[in-house]
């Protein structure tokens, strides 16, 4: 869904002082996608104002059609796409199903993060529409064996955690039949590269009756990170952000 316009006017003094009223209105006077006071930016293909930092994220998007408020010309039909959206109508729309387990990034969050959140957004259309069918990203078996952290102390134990059919599953052991904690992965939420004191780890994050719990692991292997490409959807690796090799 692209919110973008045919531009064929002039740039006028009108139109500037018009996108300068644009961006004081509320709702438009904050990132739409961190809440960052004073956006800097506006994107024509989608019709929102948003920060510098999240427009380095628009930016690496197919079509971003950027342009910064304040640094450069308007005209009449670039300030009509972001009158005819805003980031209010732009959000109904494309935040209308936001799971629990998505959190909104905030202006300290990480450029990591806001990627995440941004396609998933805009990208993949995640938060438009409740979803029912798993992604296809969710599908197929994968297994490895990863260290986990214990509740309280700083030892690391192996465990055995399977994919399947959107359950991420953690086994005491290779051998066990029943596993010892079942998540759905749409339930999940991550942290990259914390200060776990390892370098291939990821906190998983999750909610059990109404309590947010985490789970602290990481993979010996330094090799393509799976579970990475699988909470990212595929669409880029972190060097040195390896979780999980799947072996398929």
């Amino acid at each position: 869904m692209s919110f973008r316009a045919s531009v064929t006017s002039l740039p006028s003094d009108k139109a500037n002082k018009e996108i300068e009223v644009l961006v004081r209105q509320k709702g438009n006077d904050i990132c739409s996608e961190c809440s960052q006071p004073d956006p800097s930016w506006a994107s024509l293909e989608y019709g929102v104002f948003i920060c510098v930092h999240c427009s380095g994220i628009f930016r690496i998007m197919p079509n971003p059609h950027l342009r910064a408020i304040r640094l450069e010309d308007w005209d009449e039909d670039k300030v009509q796409i972001l009158k005819d959206n805003g980031n209010i109508k732009v959000n109904a729309v494309y935040e209308k199903e936001v799971p629990d387990i998505w959190v909104k990034p905030s202006p300290d969050s990480s450029l990591l993060f806001r990627e995440q959140w941004i396609f998933a957004k805009y990208q993949r259309k995640e938060f438009t529409e409740a979803r029912n069918a798993l992604p296809s990203y969710l599908t197929g078996q994968k297994s490895a064996m990863l260290f986990k952290l214990k509740k309280q102390g700083d030892k690391w134990q192996p465990r055995w955690f399977v994919l399947d059919k959107g359950i991420l599953s953690m086994f005491i052991s290779k051998e066990d039949r029943a596993p010892r904690h079942e998540i759905p992965v749409v339930q999940i939420n991550v942290a990259i590269n914390g200060n776990f004191g390892r370098l291939n780890a990821m906190q998983l994050i999750t909610r059990v009756d109404g309590k947010t719990r985490n789970m602290f692991v990481y993979a010996e292997s330094g090799r393509v990170c799976m579970l990475c490409a699988l909470f990212t959807h595929g669409l880029w690796c972190i060097s040195n952000c390896t979780f999980l090799y799947f072996i398929v």
